[in-house]
């Protein structure tokens, strides 16, 4: 038994220092689980959001159009607004 080692421990092959941990075997990839999508769908509508009220985004509304009397522009911020709320609201509730 050399120094330094205790009893019933291996001496670290002569490839190895002494510090470096032994090789890890490559873990099978993560499968898809339904937890895992609607975490992702929850992400989209987290990042979808704000980039829907840029104002790149709020020029492609404003036009001179109206919607039942109403700007287009007013039709469309209330629009995303209440389909975010709705999908945040549906993506919140525990799976069934």
């Amino acid at each position: 038994m050399s120094a330094g080692h205790p009893p019933g421990a291996d001496a670290p092959s002569p490839d190895r220092t002494p510090h470096e941990p032994p090789p890890v075997e490559a873990l099978p990839p993560p499968r898809a689980t339904r937890s895992g999508a609607r975490a992702d769908a929850r992400t989209v509508v987290a990042l979808a959001g704000p980039v829907l009220f840029t104002p790149a985004a709020l020029l492609l509304a404003d036009r001179p159009m109206r919607v039942f009397d109403v700007p287009a522009i007013l039709v469309y911020v209330f629009s995303v607004w209440l389909v975010g709320i709705g999908l945040t609201w549906l993506l919140s509730r525990p799976p069934r």
